[in-house]
């Protein structure tokens, strides 16, 4: 069931007959009964949970729908069907839709975001939006809520999970993801990974016509209803079929298994045994990454660095043309030597095997780089890694923060835990901030 998308060829989504079944049994999972989907978009809520609102809903549970979006971006230029009527149409369609799933028209909110532009964790209207989906499920109190999956290559499906997960952070819900556009994954990185994530399939043979009747409500999505703007959405044939299946896909964020201890040295020089270390200059993937960060840089030029993860040198040979001395480190011996070798050319980088925070060089700098080794420090070593690094920049100096940011169980932090503990601290302002091809990343100035 990958649909012949080489990206998903070791995801979860690669065979979905082999996931376990998703039970629904009240007795043994008593938090379906007052379930919540939040949807982008007018039609994603049937698209991917059609068949479960069905089934929840003929067992008696209390189901919600929430709409993130206005739906207005569907057909941007047409004449027959300007902002006011397209959005009035698209909550009439999934209005119908949530009916013919056994939801009352009551149970269905809209939260009118604009379409496209939902904000996600690092935009101005987070908060707000994340305040306005916990007070339109107040008087539900729900126990399960579904949100899209967390990289399913649209802002507007990246941004309502985030909202999601905002507003039910360290509570007990339980938070479901399901998959609208991942099934196009453009990398690798964009999928759900057995590391990261439980997968789940539930049958819906059962409900299909009723699913069916549900999607086929969004006819503005499908047809030519509004016909008159060549530049509209139209799901395609091929993009359909993957929500007319005996089955529909969820994944559950896997519990945190490490204990909250910094990842010892031997992680990393077994690491730096296998293939993909070393074959980083090589990588697509990490020259994306490597120009994501000389682009995050405001200067062009530095007098002082220190890059800390500089793994085999890679990414340390470009900084060196920006630098007039970069001092860079890993906790590996193996990565030391490899970078200091690919870069012995270069006369103003010294590479050290040095563990950090235990021991941190000396000096003042006007650029620190923090490149994913915040994923394996434990909270005090990160909480000391922060005043070390604070305590080392120069007035006006930048600290560059970027990590991967798939929530992997078997490490002490996440990508976003440690950003944004990190950008807390009063000493540092906020220059800019990115979230793109899987990885977060922070420019961040000395006050």
């Amino acid at each position: 069931m990958s649909f012949d998308n080489p990206h998903l060829a070791h995801s979860l989504l690669h065979d979905v007959a082999a996931l376990p079944e998703l039970s629904l049994d009240l007795e043994s999972e008593p938090r379906w009964a007052r379930t919540a989907v939040i949807a982008p978009h007018p039609d994603d809520e049937s698209l991917a949970c059609g068949g479960l609102v069905a089934r929840l809903r003929r067992a008696g549970c209390e189901v919600d729908i929430v709409i993130m979006s206005d739906g207005a971006g569907s057909h941007p230029h047409s004449r027959s069907h300007p902002r006011a009527r397209l959005v009035a149409l698209r909550r009439a369609e999934a209005e119908r839709a949530a009916t013919i799933l056994g939801v009352e028209r009551s149970r269905v909110h809209f939260l009118e975001q604009p379409d496209g532009a939902v904000p996600g964790a690092s935009a101005a209207g987070f908060g707000a939006a994340v305040e306005s989906l916990r007070h339109t499920l107040d008087e539900l109190a729900p126990s399960t809520v579904l949100a899209p999956w967390r990289r399913d290559k649209h802002r507007d499906h990246e941004a309502t999970c985030e909202i999601v997960h905002a507003a039910y952070a360290d509570s007990e819900v339980r938070i479901l993801e399901y998959p609208v556009w991942v099934w196009d994954a453009e990398g690798a990185f964009q999928t759900p990974t057995a590391r990261e994530v439980r997968g789940w399939r539930l049958p819906i043979a059962d409900v299909a016509d009723e699913k069916a009747r549900a999607i086929a409500a969004h006819a503005s999505q499908l047809t030519d209803l509004v016909d008159d703007d060549p530049s509209a959405f139209r799901m395609a044939p091929h993009q359909l079929v993957r929500f007319q299946g005996p089955e529909e896909v969820f994944f559950e964020q896997l519990p945190r298994t490490a204990a909250d201890a910094s990842l010892p040295r031997e992680h990393f020089e077994a690491r730096h045994q296998s293939a993909a270390p070393w074959d980083e200059g090589l990588s697509a993937h990490a020259r994306g990454k490597h120009e994501l960060v000389l682009g995050a840089l405001s200067q062009t030029r530095y007098q002082r660095a220190l890059e800390i993860g500089c793994s085999i040198g890679e990414l340390s040979r470009r900084l060196a043309a920006r630098t007039d001395e970069l001092l860079a480190l890993d906790i590996s011996e193996r990565a030391v030597s490899a970078a200091a070798l690919r870069c012995c050319h270069l006369e103003n980088i010294e590479f050290r095997r040095q563990q950090i925070p235990t021991q941190w060089p000396e000096g003042s700098f006007d650029l620190v780089l923090l490149s994913e080794v915040g994923l394996y420090l434990s909270s005090a070593d990160l909480e000391t890694l922060r005043q070390q690094a604070i305590a080392a920049l120069r007035p006006g100096g930048e600290l560059l923060l970027v990590h991967w940011r798939p929530m992997m169980a078997d490490l002490p932090q996440h990508a976003d835990s440690v950003h944004d503990y990190i950008a807390a601290a009063p000493e540092l302002s906020h220059c800019r901030g990115q979230r793109v091809a899987g990885h977060r990343l922070d420019l961040l100035r000395r006050c």
